[in-house]
């Protein structure tokens, strides 16, 4: 659209208007949207977007209930979903999740209402409602975004060895400590960690004593972190299992990953539905600071 003369929006304080209206979006799709809006020549399709406005400002207004509306913006998960064999983290996944609960709540909340959001309603027309991505997501994730070891039986196995190694290794690992304790060969801090391996805190004086690896000094000196040689390859045995760990549940996160690629225009479709409510919501906001009407 051109703008004559070309200061015209700041003539009029448009540009005010937006920066106003900037202020109440949430999604940065929707703040970019705001600092770009120009006027509108077609007076059917203004009258359209005032009766969205129009209809939650009136919800606003009355102090009545409307779903949250604070989405994540999933844009960069949904460039990665759309590329075939690529995986998706934890978090990322659980974005979706959190996408489309949201868009879901507020579609369920319009459908019971369509006879007094007609225009609200609209706006979420193209999202169909599909809890089976949901569905995927929660057989893999718990509700912090970690796998479950339910997910598959081999991730069950390995959780169920490090549990066992762990168990070994913290027992060889206190009948040490306890031995050097008794023979006061220990500093003041008995243990620590270095080199992500656990260490007893050894007196310099006596790291000769002590048959293990040493994995480090305190910076004084005075103090050795030594590694007891019983516990190295337990050490190494948890260490190998954590990395079979994260390398089946990589390969559980890409197999939802696929499982997911199919929905990915339900995601985009979820989002942008979103997006727009975000945009009018602030618009409604506004017009509740203004005290404007339509």
């Amino acid at each position: 659209m051109r703008i004559f003369p070309d200061d015209s929006l700041q003539r009029f304080e448009f540009d005010r208007i937006r920066r106003l209206l900037e202020a109440h979006c949430r999604s940065p799709r929707s703040k970019e949207h705001a600092l770009q809006l120009l006027p509108l020549s077609s007076a059917e399709e203004v009258h359209v977007l005032l009766l969205k406005a129009h209809e939650l400002l009136g919800v606003l207004r009355a102090g009545s209930f409307f779903p949250q509306s604070e989405f994540p913006d999933i844009t960069r998960e949904l460039g990665l979903l759309k590329v075939a064999g690529a995986t998706l983290l934890e978090k990322q996944l659980l974005s979706l999740r959190d996408l489309l609960e949201v868009c879901f709540s507020v579609l369920r909340y319009l459908t019971d209402k369509r006879a007094v959001f007609p225009h609200l309603n609209s706006v979420f027309a193209s999202v169909t409602l599909n809890s089976l991505p949901i569905t995927h997501i929660d057989a893999v994730l718990d509700a912090q975004g970690e796998v479950k070891t339910s997910a598959s039986k081999e991730l069950g196995q390995i959780r169920k060895n490090i549990i066992e190694a762990r168990r070994e290794l913290e027992r060889v690992f206190r009948q040490h400590l306890q031995k050097y304790k008794k023979l006061g060969w220990l500093a003041d801090i008995e243990e620590t960690v270095a080199n992500g391996r656990r260490v007893l805190s050894v007196a310099a004086e006596h790291k000769r004593n002590v048959k293990g690896l040493i994995q480090g000094n305190s910076e004084t000196g005075k103090t050795a972190f030594i590694e007891p040689l019983e516990t190295v390859g337990l050490n190494n045995e948890v260490f190998d299992l954590l990395q079979q760990e994260r390398r089946e549940v990589l390969r559980i996160l890409k197999d939802l990953t696929a499982r997911l690629r199919p929905f990915a225009d339900l995601f985009a479709q979820g989002l942008e539905a979103m997006v727009e409510r975000d945009f009018i919501r602030a618009k409604a906001l506004l017009a509740l600071d203004m005290d404007a009407v339509m």
